[in-house]
């Protein structure tokens, strides 16, 4: 279900994909961290336009670790820094912020040197994460700007090697090498406000559909045929299910999900996610990883035909409609700002199994972010949802779950009878590559 971002949204982007086959198959609490050690700055901060430059000295590879580079309102620092080993990581310090403050960092590898950089407040939770500036165009040094939406004691910027291969950033040396950061902060003129979501979930077929610069494909209708005769004639079923479970997962965030068995096209502007066809590569593709939510059109489908691959599992009908939800509700989460995460049980996950993602009612949560978006941090996803989309204005409890409704479960028949499970990889650009 992944990372890519598409023409459409002109951030150097990748589509989003989560998964893809092997063989035939498919495949707490916030702790405020400690900053500002170490390092060596020169330049006088107190004047306007550059500041200085600052060189990496001594180890600041986790948080508590971060090398001081504090970047005061209206200045540019300058970080030189050399990073070891694939494995390495480079943090530092820019000082507190204050809402309505715009950080932009820019990050050149020296030789061709491949890196992806990442923005962190106070609590070790993603601001934003960059591996290429531009992915189509083969740019593959990293670039954010970010207005920041809330008071924070510290902002950290990180710097590590990039893991991901692909045509846009393959031509980069990945075992080591030096770069240099330029850290800006300045007051910002705009500051994002959340935007509602209009959603319709398509079923229907027909359209023509290109995600990124991947082929224009024609969407069959959905068919629970096309998953298990064994579902044969369950197709508004499984429809009704998936729908029921999408906006469960939504239902504290003001989306609007509409869908083609139950409501007509929408004439505002909204966002579909189409359900049906095969891809040998993806169970998921997504326009784009849509950090303010600023695109209101985008597209992405959920293949749901790769289910079938799943038959030796024997899932039931709720099984499959839990499913094809979780993969929805993913690829709705990129376009609405979310990376990919390494938590088995958010909905946001890439590594996974397929009894993970049949047998689980996944949730959006604050979870460590999977670490080819960046190997350390933290995201926040209902936070995040929350600045990008806003509240449900008309939600007066939390989300409930399928399995809050239902007796407890037993022993899983698939552990009993030695079902082996079917593994699910990340494809080889599920990365963040943005």
């Amino acid at each position: 279900m992944h990372v890519y971002r598409t023409s459409k949204a002109p951030r150097g982007g990748l589509l989003v994909s989560l998964f893809t086959l092997i063989l035939c198959a498919q495949f707490g609490c916030d702790a405020l961290p400690l900053g500002g050690l170490g390092g060596t700055q020169d330049g006088d901060l107190t004047s306007g336009g550059i500041a200085g430059s600052i060189k990496e000295d001594g180890d600041n590879s986790a948080f508590e670790l971060a090398q001081s580079a504090t970047v005061a309102l209206g200045q540019t620092v300058t970080i030189q820094g050399r990073l070891d080993s694939r494995t390495d990581i480079d943090l530092y310090s820019l000082g507190p912020a204050t809402a309505g403050e715009r950080i932009t960092i820019e990050v050149t590898g020296d030789n061709g040197f491949n890196t992806v950089a990442a923005l962190f407040d106070g609590n070790n939770d993603l601001i934003d994460a960059n591996d290429d500036r531009s992915y189509y165009g083969g740019d593959v040094n990293p670039y954010i700007s970010r207005v920041i939406r809330h008071d924070t004691p510290n902002l950290f910027v990180g710097v590590a090697v990039s893991s991901t291969a692909h045509f846009g950033n393959n031509v980069g040396r990945y075992d080591g090498g030096t770069y240099t950061i330029s850290a800006k902060r300045e007051t910002s003129t705009y500051m994002p406000e959340p935007r509602k979501q209009i959603v319709y979930l398509d079923f229907s077929g027909g359209a023509l559909v290109q995600i990124g610069l991947e082929p224009i494909v024609t969407m069959r209708p959905f068919s629970a045929e096309s998953i298990s005769s064994r579902l044969s004639g369950d197709t508004n079923y499984l429809i009704d299910l998936c729908v029921d479970h999408m906006k469960r997962d939504f239902a504290d965030f003001d989306v609007e999900i509409r869908d083609s068995r139950h409501h007509s096209k929408p004439t505002e502007p909204h966002s579909t996610v189409y359900f049906g066809n095969y891809n040998a590569k993806y169970l998921g593709l997504a326009d784009n990883v849509d950090t303010y939510n600023t695109y209101l059109e985008q597209e992405a489908i959920v293949y749901t035909e790769d289910l079938a691959n799943y038959e030796g599992l024997f899932p039931s009908a709720e099984e499959v409609g839990q499913c094809m939800a979780n993969i929805g509700s993913h690829e709705l989460g990129h376009l609405l700002g979310l990376e990919h995460s390494r938590d088995p049980l958010d909905c946001m996950a890439t590594a996974a199994t397929a009894r993970q993602i049949i047998e689980n009612d996944l949730t959006f949560r604050r979870s460590l972010m999977q670490s080819d978006v960046f190997p350390i941090g933290y995201q926040n996803e209902p936070r995040l949802l929350t600045w990008n989309i806003g509240r449900n204005p008309n939600a007066n409890t939390a989300r409930m779950s399928v399995e809050d409704l239902l007796p407890a479960k037993g022993a899983n028949f698939r552990d009993e009878l030695g079902i082996a499970d079917i593994p699910i990889v990340p494809c080889g650009r599920c990365t963040h590559a943005h």
